[in-house]
């Protein structure tokens, strides 16, 4: 049997991040929000070969989605209809990799109704797990950690979890936001069992290779 996750991405394209920069305080807003934002979101498919898995683990489903940056064009009608995408999928987990709101936006302590609309509904059989990005922490990260958590995601912060599968373990490991300097990848695996196979999670995509270095 092959020995492969399947993961889903859900990402904001590069192109409309440094075009929503611009817009921002521009009249041209409300028609980039309204023309841009609904086409920049793509779902990704992709199987990853992991020598070793249990059995028990061959073809878990991970959806990852990142970046909602709430407030900036993005409101909690709009953040609850990509959770029910993400829902429709039934992925066995569900991973969020930071910048849940953009400090822009929002005030300091991070709260925001747009917060609860957005994840009171967000599910998977094994859990939802999330790390924070800059922007949580320029919004107010305690708050936005609670946030998350209120609505039932395990925030990982510099530490781990095991997903159980008929008794085998996977690691998710997640680490704080490394761009600030807060990434700490020995106290995320300190606890991670010696023979479970681990999937990182981290805001910055490049953190990936000094990881693996």
């Amino acid at each position: 049997m092959p020995e492969h996750l399947h993961f889903w991405g859900r990402v904001y394209r590069p192109i409309v991040r440094r075009l929503g920069r611009w817009y921002r305080s521009s009249r041209y807003s409300e028609s980039y929000a309204a023309t841009l934002r609904p086409g920049s979101l793509v779902v990704h498919q992709q199987s990853i070969q992991l020598p070793g898995l249990p059995a028990a683990l061959h073809g878990l489903r991970i959806a990852q989605f990142s970046d909602l940056h709430l407030g900036c064009f993005v409101r909690g009608v709009d953040g609850a209809q990509v959770v029910a995408q993400l829902n429709a999928l039934q992925a066995d987990v569900i991973v969020f990799t930071g910048d849940l709101v953009d400090f822009t936006s929002y005030p300091r302590n991070g709260t925001s109704p747009d917060i609860d609309i957005t994840l009171n509904a967000l599910h998977a059989k094994l859990g939802v797990f999330a790390v924070l990005g800059n922007h949580d922490y320029f919004a107010g990260v305690d708050a936005v950690a609670a946030a998350l958590a209120r609505n039932g995601v395990t925030v990982l912060r510099n530490s781990g979890a095991a997903l159980q599968v008929e008794g085998a373990q996977l690691w998710l490991a997640g680490v704080d936001c490394a761009q600030l300097g807060f990434a700490n990848l020995p106290a995320a695996l300190a606890a991670a069992p010696a023979d479970a196979p681990v999937v990182l999670l981290a805001h910055e995509p490049d953190y990936a290779d000094e990881a693996a270095a």
